[in-house]
């Protein structure tokens, strides 16, 4: 129940985030979203150890491994995809990337 109730946090700030014009609040719902980040990491990563103890540290290596290659690639795409990040088009960017974080679970 932590985990869904830690994504549905990790969309609506990211939302929130999208709408704001002030960027205090901007940076107050950014600081909300890692920190549902951080809820949804510990409830995840921890049913490796629990569903295969023996196998906990080659599963862990092969998702960091993806995790590395998307976090190196993701930017390098979005920097072709994205010339100019204004209005509706970062509107629905977000509103895109929060669906994402409610359709993990």
């Amino acid at each position: 129940m932590l985990l869904v109730s830690a994504h549905f946090g990790e969309a609506a700030s990211i939302i929130a985030m999208s709408h704001m014009d002030d960027r205090v609040w901007a940076v107050v719902f950014l600081c909300t979203f890692m920190g549902c980040t951080s809820a949804s990491i510990t409830g995840s990563q921890t049913n490796f150890v629990e569903l295969a103890p023996n196998f906990a540290g080659p599963i862990f290596s092969v998702g960091n491994c993806a995790g590395s290659i998307l976090g190196i690639v993701g930017p390098i795409l979005v920097g072709f995809i994205v010339t100019e990040a204004v209005g509706q088009f970062l509107l629905t960017v977000m509103s895109l990337s929060s669906w994402l974080f409610i359709d993990e679970q």
